[in-house]
């Protein structure tokens, strides 16, 4: 294909016949040079990388009519494909795929990131033994091996977010098969200054223990409003309305309805019914009786 490619890419903007690039191979049989001369630049078409002529012209020299043949012009990306850009500098690192160098790779990267075959071939691998494999040479299957690891790796780190990926594109590798390019993002920047795992590990500590201080100062202080209150307030003798009065305060504090009950010495649910305003019967201090009455009365005092 590579060979049907520059020969087309040779012929310049004037384009060249099917029949004139079979001409530049060599075989017994003419016709099956022609036949797999336009599979070959079919395949390329399919690929992007030549295009041809909407109708069929008679090459250059030809009356027969049935020998007409499209015409076939070289694209970008078919120039791009013959002389594809060269592969980045790779610095063997000289151990196995892992997530802290896969990081600092993409850190290094910046903002233009790195693809992934480009990051697979700093780590080094032991040849595996690969029956699926088995038409590779070693070094392919090591290949094989490390692109895949790499790949688990950068799979796994933007499930959490720490990368993404961006669109594909053609790799120096493995005939130019398209290849994501991959980005490191700030919550990876972070997690990679934070120390990966273990760091990540010691500030969730860190932010239990903090969470944890919290909610026992919390607990603290609401014991000393229940103490307090139960001090203040004797079941026996608090009116019912200073009693409500002093729940309702208690429960917007966080209190809970069982802590809350065991001061008055009655049941949650209790509690639970005074919140809504279920009172079984009317309050018997002054206050509420006054209240009662004058409001009974319309406000109106009558004599004896």
């Amino acid at each position: 294909m590579r060979r049907a490619i520059e020969i087309v890419a040779a012929a310049g903007d004037e384009g060249i016949h099917a029949a004139e690039v079979a001409r530049h191979f060599q075989t017994q049989n003419p016709r099956y040079t022609l036949s797999w001369t336009n599979i070959l630049l079919s395949r390329a078409k399919y690929g992007g990388r030549v295009t041809r002529t909407r109708l069929r012209e008679l090459p250059p020299g030809v009356t027969d009519r049935r020998l007409r043949a499209y015409r076939w012009f070289v694209t970008p990306a078919g120039v791009e494909y013959l002389n594809p850009e060269p592969p980045p500098a790779i610095t063997p690192l000289g151990e196995p795929p892992n997530t802290r160098r896969v990081l600092e790779l993409l850190a290094e990267a910046g903002g233009e990131g790195t693809r992934g075959p480009d990051i697979a071939r700093h780590f080094t691998v032991n040849p595996p033994v690969m029956p699926s494999l088995g038409d590779l040479g070693p070094g392919s299957q090591s290949l094989q091996r490390r692109l895949a690891w790499t790949n688990q790796i950068l799979d796994r780190l933007a499930l959490h977010g720490y990368v993404y990926k961006g669109g594909t594109e053609p790799s120096p590798y493995y005939h130019r098969v398209p290849a994501y390019r991959w980005f490191i993002t700030g919550g990876g920047v972070q997690y990679l200054a934070d120390g990966l795992a273990e760091g990540r590990r010691r500030v969730r500590r860190e932010r239990e223990a903090a969470e944890a201080a919290r909610l026992a100062e919390h607990r603290k202080r609401l014991d000393d409003l229940l103490t307090q209150a139960y001090v203040e307030n004797d079941p026996e003798k608090t009116p019912a309305c200073e009693r409500e009065r002093v729940i309702r305060k208690l429960r917007g504090e966080g209190c809970t309805l069982q802590d809350i009950g065991d001061v008055f010495g009655i049941t949650r649910e209790r509690v639970r019914q005074i919140l809504v305003g279920l009172r079984t019967h009317p309050c018997r201090c002054p206050d509420c009786t006054d209240r009662r009455w004058f409001e009974a009365g319309d406000g109106q005092v009558t004599g004896d």
